[in-house]
């Protein structure tokens, strides 16, 4: 005899992701859970896909998301019984740091520095102080302090001192 082989239709409850919205960093991964509250006992399996693979990447079967550019975009999850779609919104971005430029406690001058870039023209001038003569700016590196100048590549945070 021949049966007929029925599959149970998938219907949802609610269909969520956390993280929402999604925030990465450029050269960063990142992973999406999805949440489904599903009727009936059938399990169904999950795609993911960017909607602009300029600014982030996604592995299709595990929802590893990769940051590329800075930008906005959505990874869309769907399934594969029901076609149940969620958009999760990306947003991807540099790391900034605050480079602060003190003089004791005196606070000179704070600016906004992407990892890999430089204080550039936004470096403060030379500081006075009667009796004393600037000697420049120094950091701390690892216990050794270090010249610091306008074109040093910001890879890691800084303590700075006068």
């Amino acid at each position: 005899a021949v049966v007929a082989n029925w599959k149970e239709k998938v219907t949802y409850a609610t269909l969520s992701t956390t993280p929402s919205p999604f925030e990465i960093l450029v050269g960063n991964t990142g992973q999406i859970t999805l949440t489904a509250r599903v009727q009936g006992d059938t399990v169904e399996d999950y795609s993911f896909a960017s909607s602009n693979t300029t600014y982030a990447t996604v592995n299709s079967t595990t929802g590893e998301v990769t940051g590329v550019a800075i930008g906005d975009t959505n990874i869309v999850v769907t399934g594969s019984l029901s076609g149940a779609t969620v958009q999760v919104p990306i947003s991807v971005d540099v790391l900034k740091y605050n480079v602060t430029f003190k003089d004791g406690n005196t606070v000179i001058k704070t600016v906004q520095v992407e990892s890999g870039g430089t204080v550039g023209a936004e470096m403060p001038a030379n500081q006075t102080k009667t009796n004393y003569i600037f000697n420049g700016w120094i950091y701390d590196d690892n216990n050794t302090l270090t010249p610091f100048t306008s074109s040093h590549i910001f890879v890691k945070r800084l303590r700075e001192y006068v």
